[in-house]
């Protein structure tokens, strides 16, 4: 199952890609940083806390390396609350991000990621055998950026992270049977364009 969904979407990217190659000032698209505040539900979509939402910290850079395409890595450091301790969770993502021109309206940029990475989630106090563990993650998603002034924009994002060893730490400090291995993602932040 996973196997398909990655495929169709790297081919959905490749098919948007070309049509996103529409002429724009290439002032548009600059390299940038930027620092994000990012929800994770633990399931794929919002239950409610108590299944263990993750409230993170995003850092990341993205660089220009054509009109449409920006290579990215971020770094995301996030807390949350399972039913009896808090974790630590550390994520390195690295990816494409594919932007789409909007030739009437140039301060909006929308933009689809494919990113690939590794997740490490600690729960120190944990009274159960399995206190940390590091996986694979791979996430997909889309946003936009809204210029605000000259270099510096606001971005939001939603997308969707699979983690299925995140899921099983979470499962066995909160019981909770046959959790997804899909996890809801939305973020938003500042984004600086130099």
């Amino acid at each position: 199952m996973f196997r398909r969904w990655l495929i169709l979407s790297y081919f959905l990217l490749a098919s948007v890609a070309g049509w996103s190659q529409i002429a724009v000032k290439d002032s548009q698209f600059q390299h940038g940083v930027y620092g994000e505040y990012s929800y994770i539900s633990n399931d794929a979509g919002f239950t409610a806390p108590k299944v263990g939402a993750v409230n993170s910290a995003k850092v990341g850079a993205e660089f220009n390396a054509y009109k449409w395409l920006a290579p990215s890595v971020e770094f995301s450091v996030g807390k949350g609350q399972v039913t009896n301790a808090s974790s630590t969770t550390y994520t390195v993502l690295l990816g494409p991000r594919i932007f789409f021109a909007v030739p009437l309206f140039p301060g909006i940029r929308p933009f689809a990621e494919a990113m690939v990475g590794g997740t490490v989630v600690n729960i120190p106090k944990s009274v159960d055998a399995l206190k940390s563990t590091t996986s694979g993650t791979v996430s997909f998603g889309g946003g936009a950026d809204v210029r605000l002034v000259r270099h510096i924009w606001w971005r939001g994002q939603v997308g969707y992270l699979y983690n299925g060893d995140i899921t099983h730490i979470n499962a066995e400090v909160q019981n909770v049977p046959n959790p997804p291995n899909w996890h809801l993602q939305m973020s938003t932040g500042p984004l600086l364009r130099f």
